[in-house]
Formats: C-alpha cells, structure tokens, sequence
C-alpha cells in the first residue's frame, strides 16, 4: 500500500505555521503537500519564510475586503480573499487520499466540491472564535453550513472553535483538537541566546527602570489602542507612577499612541520578531486587549517569557491559555470601568512574577507537534474508513 497522500490547503506559509506543516512532513507514511494561494498578504511581509513540506502554489485570484463582526461591539477588519482558480487540476495530479482545508470560505467549498467528485475524504480546519461567528454575510454563512455538512472531520483551534463548530451541527466525535502554536523552538531558542540578558538589560534601561506595561500587535481597530491610551489616563497618576505603557507595532491607528510620552507612553513600533521576544522578556505584564481575534499567539509568546498576560476574552486563546488568577487574567475590553479598576489593581501587584512563572509552565504544552497530532488524529478518523471502502471495492 502506498503512503497516504495528504493534500494541506492554506493561504500562505507564515513564520508560525511552518514548523507545524514540517512536523506533519515528518509524520510516518505520509506523502505531505501544501497547496498555497500566496507568496505574502497584503499586510504582511512573509515573503522569505519557507517549510520543508513540499509547496505547490495555486492560480489564485485574491480580493481584499472589509469584513464586520457584530459582537462585542461592531468592528471591521481588511482581510484578503483568495480564490484558487487552478486548486481542482492540481489536486487531481497530486491525487491526494485526504484533502485538509483551511477556513470557511471559497477555497474549501472548491475543495468540497472536488472531494465530493472524486470520493475522498475532506478534513476542515476552522479558526473561528465567538466573536469571530458574528461576521455578516448571508454568503458567509451559506458557505460555512455546505463545507461543515460535508467534511468527514473538522479541527478546532480550541475551545472556542470546537464550540462554534458544534453549534453549527458538526458531530462531536467528528471534531479534533488543535491548539494553537506559536514556534515554540524558536522562541525557546531565542530565550537561551547568549547575548539576551545584555539585550534586555539595555531594554531596561531605556524605560529608566520604569515597569513595563506591554502591548503588542499590528494598531489596528479591532486591537483597541485608542482604548487602551484612554484606560490608561483614566488610572490615578499615583497607580501609573514606576510604570511605562509600551506599544510595539505599528499600523493606521500609530497616531494614536506617537508623542505621549509624558504621559508614560511609549511607540516602539514594528521590530523583527527576536526584538519582540526581547521586550517580552523586559516587561512585567502584557495585555491583550481585542475586541475579535480568532486566537491572538502573542499571548502564547509572551507566556512562553515568563510574562503574565491581561487577556480580553473575545481572544480565541482566552479559554485555553488563561486560568484567571493562576497564570494570568481575563477581562471584557468593552466594559471600561471594569477594564480600569483591574488594570489598575495589576499595576499594584507584586507577585506578577511568580505568575510570569506559571504561564511559562503552562506555556511548554504550546508545541507545534502539539499542534500537528490534532490533525494526525482527524485524517486517521476520516482515512481508515476511506481505505476501508477502498480494499472491499
């Protein structure tokens, strides 16, 4: 019997997902291909990142667009929409045994379609989180009841997407376990370099000594940094005293939090990803404060440093990564007062390092061949009775 062919369907290769493609790669008697419709987004730059999974990249007609969520509150987001064009002639070259699609949109009802014709099973990966289910579309959702009603398995990218999947009528034994992941090694390996200490020390000393408050993450609407700036005036200046409130990225909201600092704020800006693990390791506490965010892996990184992480609960990471007062905190970005009385008891603590040391603990289970083996486990469901109907054929 040959290795099973396995077809991966995604956007594009990003920094954080390739070491979980080259663990399934490595998994035994797999044939593995990612079928891309990108080289890069239009708001990134992941041009250079590669996998040691095979690539075949797909004729792809990509179309940005606003897409709105309604809850917690109304937001909107620019996303890329890629259709693949030549995804049904590639596939039937490849000839894969099982086919997994990423996403809820035109890639996977093609894949459907082409899965359906040929009689091979399709594996779903949904990254929806509850915020996320509220995007408008009656196309959106047409599109998401036929894919959910005709893949033999769905993976979950946690809680919150195991749970948006149920509620749209995928069987419970059909759904499989993926937490997201960060890459874990790298980080790990980063943390451990020889010159990091000396790095982060001269972190330390360019916010005087001060604590660090960090914000991370592309100032975006949906990131709240406008709300986060009027959080902070709103605490007393005797709460604010010994602390710095830090962003580091960049994005159309940056006007927002430039030249404020005598107001103990300070704009970084966009920094390569080691300088990120950097003010990581530098600050006392990070907050997470999205209104709609299918995971927010920023969180995983910064637990991974030993940094106790405020987190919204409209994260998809929120369930899963964060037991409130143990390892971190939850809290509602829509709800200010609240959001203001919390932050301003955090910036008072002085265990937030003995909690920086359960999330690191915690964090060491966010692996990429974590990762990976929810996706093993969905294609053995899906191809053992494929195979099965196969051999009696």
């Amino acid at each position: 019997m040959h290795e099973v062919r396995v077809a991966f369907l995604t956007n594009i290769v990003s920094p954080y997902r390739a070491p979980v493609f080259d663990e399934l790669a490595r998994t035994p008697g797999w044939e593995f291909r990612l079928f891309v419709n990108a080289e890069n987004e239009f708001d990134r730059d992941w041009r250079n990142v590669r996998s040691a999974a095979p690539v075949t990249p797909i004729k792809t007609l990509s179309i940005r667009r606003t897409v709105r969520t309604e809850r917690p509150v109304p937001c909107t987001q620019r996303i890329a929409l890629h259709i693949p064009l030549t995804l049904g002639r590639e596939l039937t070259q490849f000839a894969p045994d099982v086919v997994i699609s990423l996403e809820l949109g035109p890639r996977t009802v093609l894949a459907a379609l082409w899965c359906r014709r040929h009689g091979i099973p399709l594996v779903v990966w949904s990254y929806q989180s509850r915020a996320a289910t509220s995007m408008r579309g009656l196309l959106r959702r047409a599109a998401r009841r036929f894919v959910l009603r005709r893949c033999q398995a769905a993976v979950g990218m946690g809680i919150q997407a195991r749970e948006a999947l149920r509620q749209s009528g995928v069987p419970g034994e059909r759904i499989f376990d993926a937490p997201n992941a960060a890459d874990f090694h790298a980080i790990e390996r980063r943390i451990r370099a020889a010159d990091r200490p000396a790095r982060v020390a001269d972190l330390r000393a360019r916010v005087d000594g001060d604590r660090v408050l960090l914000v991370v993450g592309r100032l975006v609407p949906m990131k709240a940094a406008p709300t986060i700036v009027k959080i902070w005036r709103r605490l007393p200046a005797t709460t604010r005293a010994g602390w710095r409130l830090v962003f580091v990225g960049d994005g159309p909201l940056a006007s927002h939090v430039r030249g404020l600092e005598a107001e103990g704020i300070e704009h970084v800006g966009q920094v390569p990803p080691e300088v990120v693990t950097d003010w990581l390791l530098a600050s006392d506490l990070h907050m997470f404060a999205s209104l709609v965010d299918v995971w927010g892996l920023v969180v995983n990184e910064a637990m991974q440093c030993g940094t106790p992480s405020l987190c919204s609960i409209h994260a998809g990471c929120a369930d899963d990564l964060i037991g409130h007062g143990e390892n971190g905190w939850l809290f509602d970005p829509t709800d200010e007062h609240e959001w203001t009385r919390q932050l301003g008891e955090l910036l008072q603590r002085s265990d937030l390092h003995e909690v920086g040391e359960r999330a690191r603990l915690a964090a060491s289970r966010l692996r990429p061949e974590y990762m990976a083996e929810g996706f093993r486990d969905a294609v053995a469901h899906t191809i053992r009775p494929a195979m099965t109907r196969r051999l009696r054929a």
